[in-house]
């Protein structure tokens, strides 16, 4: 189901970055995001609705989600405002970079397992980012 599930990210995150595009040449950067997000605030009342478990219940865990959360809104934040002024044929593979900070992270405090096909793909992606910028 991963490969699914994948495969519907990128058709959905490909939509949604040329939407944002589309969106911000007829609307301000902060009216564009607290109309998608009130949208983001439904989904989660429904899914709040048919899980019908707290989301509270996950104690300090809960921090975690939080900070998730607030990084998650500023990256957004940022993202549109790059999409208003720049080319978003450009914006979106640049930012679509963002694992590499993830995947340094999740090598130097998570300890996890690196192989150099996985080092050659993030060199590959950060060179193809900087060809798409250039």
């Amino acid at each position: 189901m991963w490969l699914l599930y994948s495969i519907l990210t990128i058709v959905f995150w490909g939509l949604w970055g040329f939407a944002i595009k589309i969106a911000s040449r007829h609307m301000e950067w902060y009216q564009l995001y607290v109309l998608s997000n009130a949208v983001s605030f439904v989904v989660s009342a429904g899914i709040v609705m048919v899980e019908r478990q707290s989301f509270l219940s996950l104690g300090k865990l809960s921090l975690y989600g939080i900070v998730a959360g607030f990084l998650g809104t500023l990256g957004y934040i940022f993202f549109i405002l790059a999409t208003r002024s720049g080319k978003v044929a450009i914006v979106v593979p640049l930012t679509a970079t963002y694992p590499v900070i993830t995947f340094i992270l999740g090598v130097l405090l998570l300890r996890e397992q690196v192989h150099l096909h996985h080092i050659a793909g993030m060199v590959l992606a950060i060179v193809g980012a900087i060809l798409l910028s250039i």
